[in-house]
């Protein structure tokens, strides 16, 4: 074919027909994925998933849908109807049921739904363009949701739709359905980046194989094209398609922001029934502009008051939000702007193995200036500044949302320049040979590797079989638990470090390992699933269940320690052991001998005052005047 032969291509990348192996699975289409197994993993009821057209809800869809055939019963529906007999019948022939041979439909589902469950076996009903179903299927889907047990639901429901299906769930003739909803994800479209490497992932799959790797559209033109697609997928392939038309028609090798221009005038009855772009007048003038570009004179709309339905469909206020939702709307919102990697993954790590696990369970609106600055003065000198300054804004997003109106983060200050006035707060000795004997199991493994190698939770998380070596006694310390989930060098630089284990510690981590198979992660400490632990659990988790049963609560009832100050307690342990404060900051990883100064210099013995001191001193240079 001349067209691909012109392009060096094997196939159009950018074809309407479907094509899954084109694909190009961005990070935030990942992260509602992982989150949405494990909602329904979690056997949440209802869960919902909402996305503009041709955001790849679909796909989606049947991503999910084929990850759960492995281990449940599904019933996939697309292009529902709104007669609630239509919908029980369809759902009974997606399960293998034949529905036309009773008149109790009903009753035929609920029997195969017992009979799943006696067999222990999860069942899922997945319903794709569930907007269609309107207010007499979304009740039947909740009709459906109250087939139960005494212990249990017996079918979770997955409604994926576009934002009208969010207007619908508003109805208060609807209220009962959309209080069942556990989990709502959105799918957010792609940011300019995203959409440069979407475009780049599909035409590198379509290259001959051998072929030049030169970018076939050049940077201005993939910026056009997603400046007119608003980050909408399918609209990018039809924009990115007829670009490639374009320039083969002028026979150009590359494309550039004129075939874009070209491209974008022949869609711009698409385009412009995309929704309001997020960018107020700046995307007015965008558009604007290309409408200048094609050469496209037509009036373009101008903004009006936004209608009861645009009202609904927008972000409704949550009065109640705690410090964990709103912590996970500001990520979500970092996501969309199109923040770099580094910067999503250390707010995140910011979030889960900082302010969630204390925070979390607050009520953000809530909290007072003098609570976040007990808070953040409890933080490590390094970090405090930055947590402060994400805490902050992450008030500020949920007051930007109308969830409160205001943010009680602003004007909080603390001072970093003063060194601790007393060491972290650890375990004192007597409440660890508490802990230790009834922690039992994984936990008493865990406490015992923290307290006898003074590893950080992070490290902990990360640390693998392979990190270990118990011929010899020794512990290498190469990788940390990032705040997005993955495996990354450990920081600071100093912190990869070796360090020998006590022969207690080695029976305890060999009678361990040889009592748990080893799972596909080789992880020392994984999580349910195999993978890493989460962040909160590990340092709250049974260790914070351990410390309510033993008594161990502050004022407000909640568990007097988290996990990571057990590292504070090693650090006090090998003080007392008369460790120097070079040897402390070696083992224990810290950046430098200042750090570990205000961490822990006033752990180290004090020899009375000034004066006695110095007499001791000159008593062993030169011995007693009398």
């Amino acid at each position: 074919m001349p067209f691909l032969e012109h392009f060096g291509l094997t196939e159009r990348p950018f074809a309407l027909t479907p094509n899954s192996g084109l694909y190009y699975p961005s990070k935030a289409h990942h992260e509602v994925l992982t989150s949405l197994m494990h909602a329904i993993d979690q056997g949440e009821v209802v869960i919902k998933v909402s996305g503009e057209v041709g955001a790849g809800k679909t796909l989606l869809c049947r991503m999910v849908t084929a990850k759960m055939l492995k281990t449940k019963e599904v019933a996939y529906i697309i292009n529902p109807q709104t007669d609630p007999n239509w919908i029980i019948g369809a759902v009974c022939r997606e399960f293998g049921l034949d529905p036309e041979k009773t008149d109790d439909r009903l009753h035929l589902l609920y029997s195969f739904l017992l009979r799943q469950y006696a067999a222990g076996r999860g069942v899922v009903l997945v319903i794709d363009e569930a907007q269609a179903l309107g207010i007499d299927g979304l009740e039947t889907v909740r009709r459906l949701s109250n087939l139960e047990t005494d212990q249990t639901k017996l079918m979770q429901t997955v409604l994926f739709g576009q934002p009208e299906l969010d207007e619908l769930l508003d109805l208060r003739k609807l209220r009962q359905l959309n209080q069942r909803i556990g989990y709502s994800f959105t799918l957010p479209p792609l940011s300019i980046k995203q959409t440069g490497d979407y475009i780049h992932h599909r035409i590198q799959l379509s290259r001959v194989e051998g072929g030049t790797t030169k970018p076939l559209f050049n940077a201005r033109a993939v910026k056009a094209i997603a400046r007119a697609s608003r980050g909408i997928p399918r609209i990018t392939n039809i924009i990115a398609d007829k670009s490639l038309l374009a320039a083969f028609a002028k026979r150009d090798q590359r494309v550039t922001a004129r075939h874009v221009d070209e491209a974008i005038k022949d869609t711009r009855r698409v385009i412009d029934q995309l929704p309001d772009s997020n960018e107020g007048r700046l995307g007015n003038r965008i558009l604007g502009a290309l409408n200048v570009l094609t050469g496209d004179s037509r009036p373009r709309p101008t903004t009006t008051t936004p209608s009861a339905a645009a009202k609904a469909a927008s972000p409704q206020p949550r009065l109640g939000i705690t410090v964990t939702e709103a912590c996970d709307e500001w990520l979500a919102a970092s996501q969309d702007r199109g923040l770099k990697a580094e910067t999503l993954g250390e707010r995140r790590r910011q979030v889960e193995n900082i302010i969630k696990p204390t925070l979390g369970e607050y009520r953000a609106g809530m909290l007072t200036a003098e609570q976040i600055e007990s808070f953040v003065g409890q933080v490590a000198p390094g970090d405090a500044r930055r947590v402060l300054a994400a805490i902050n804004s992450i008030l500020a997003e949920a007051v930007r949302r109308r969830h409160f109106s205001m943010n009680s983060a602003k004007g909080v200050k603390i001072a970093l320049d003063k060194p601790a006035q007393k060491p972290p707060a650890g375990p004192t000795t007597d409440e660890i040979r508490t802990l230790l004997p009834a922690g039992g199991g994984a936990l008493f493994v865990r406490m015992a590797t923290a307290l006898l190698t003074g590893l950080r939770v992070n490290e902990m998380r990360a640390l693998s079989w392979d990190d270990l070596d118990l011929d010899n006694g020794m512990i290498h310390v190469r990788r940390s638990a990032a705040g997005s989930g993955e495996m990354v060098p450990v920081r600071p630089k100093p912190a990869r470090r070796s360090l020998p284990i006590a022969s207690t510690l080695v029976e305890i981590l060999s009678e361990w390992r040889d009592a748990h198979a080893e799972d596909s992660h080789n992880l020392v400490f994984p999580g349910k699933d195999g993978g890493l632990m989460s962040a909160g659990l590990f340092q709250r988790g049974d260790f914070a269940r351990l410390q309510k049963k033993l008594g161990m609560s502050d004022a407000d009832g909640k568990a007097k320690y988290r996990f990571e100050d057990l590292r504070h307690a090693a650090a006090r342990l090998l003080i007392e052991q008369g460790w120097p404060l070079r040897k402390l900051r070696d083992d224990l990883g810290e950046a430098s001998m200042a750090a570990t100064a205000r961490r822990y210099g006033d752990s180290f013995a004090r020899v009375g005052t000034d004066r006695t001191a110095l007499t001791l001193i000159a008593d062993r240079l030169i011995g007693p005047t009398n």
